[in-house]
C-alpha cells in the first residue's frame, strides 16, 4: 500500500466526517472498506494478545483441617450476638441479585424500545433495491435482527440463519449510536463495534434509520 494511501487512512481513522465524504466515489468506498478491515484485524490481534497474557489460576491449596481443642470454650456476649444475627430470616433486600435483576429487566426494556423506535424511523426510500438482514449481537444482552425487504422493515428477536451483516457491541454502545450520542464510524474505528459479513452495508444505517 502506498505511503499516500496509508496517510489518508490514518486521517480517516481520526475523522469520521472524512470517512463519510469518501463514500461518494468508488475509490473512496474501497479505501473505507480497507480501513474497516484493518481496524477489525487490529481488534482481533489485541484480543488474541490479551488472551495469551492470561495466567492460569494456581492449583487450589489443600485445606488444612484443625481439630478443635478439647478445652472448654467460653461463650461471650459477642458470640451470642453473632449467632442471633445469622439466625435471622433473610429480608427482600437481602435476596442476592434482586437489585441486579431489576436493572437487567430495565435495560432489556430500554433496548426493546430502542429497536421499536428504529422501526418507526425507517426510511423506505433509502431502502430502494435493498434486501438485507442486519443482526445486532449484544455482548451483554440478547440478539436481534432487522429484515429489510421490498422497502419494508421488520424487527425480529433472536438470531437469523444467514444475516447479511452482524454488528457486535454492548448495549451502551448501541444506545449511544442509535440516539446520536456516538458517531457510528468512530465506534468502528475505536473497536467498540465489530462487524462480520458485508461491512460496507453497515455504513447505510444512518440513511436507513435517520434521527430526524
Amino acid at each position: 500500500m502506498g505511503i499516500a494511501v496509508k496517510r489518508l487512512m490514518k486521517k480517516a481513522a481520526a475523522n469520521p466526517a472524512l470517512v463519510q465524504g469518501l463514500m461518494g466515489n468508488a475509490v473512496g468506498r474501497w479505501l473505507v472498506q480497507r480501513l474497516l478491515a484493518s481496524q477489525q484485524r487490529a481488534y482481533a490481534t489485541r484480543q488474541a494478545r490479551t488472551a495469551a497474557l492470561k495466567v492460569e489460576p494456581a492449583a487450589a491449596v489443600a485445606e488444612i483441617v484443625v481439630e478443635p481443642s478439647p478445652a472448654a470454650v467460653a461463650i461471650t456476649p459477642e458470640m451470642l450476638a453473632v449467632e442471633a444475627m445469622t439466625s435471622m430470616p433473610a429480608t427482600l433486600t437481602d435476596t442476592p441479585n434482586n437489585n441486579d435483576r431489576y436493572h437487567e429487566d430495565t435495560s432489556m426494556s430500554a433496548i426493546a424500545a430502542l429497536f421499536q423506535s428504529m422501526q418507526s424511523r425507517f426510511n423506505a426510500q433509502a431502502a430502494a433495491g435493498l434486501d438485507a438482514v442486519f443482526q445486532f449481537e449484544l455482548t451483554d444482552g440478547d440478539t436481534t435482527h432487522i429484515v429489510i425487504e421490498n422497502q419494508t422493515c421488520q424487527v425480529v428477536d433472536g438470531e437469523h440463519d444467514d444475516p447479511t451483516v452482524t454488528l457486535i457491541m454492548d448495549s451502551d454502545t448501541l444506545q449511544q449510536v442509535m440516539t446520536g450520542e456516538l458517531d457510528g464510524m468512530q465506534a468502528f474505528m475505536t473497536g467498540r463495534i465489530r462487524a462480520d459479513g458485508n461491512i460496507m452495508l453497515a455504513t447505510k444505517l444512518n440513511n436507513l434509520f435517520p434521527l430526524d
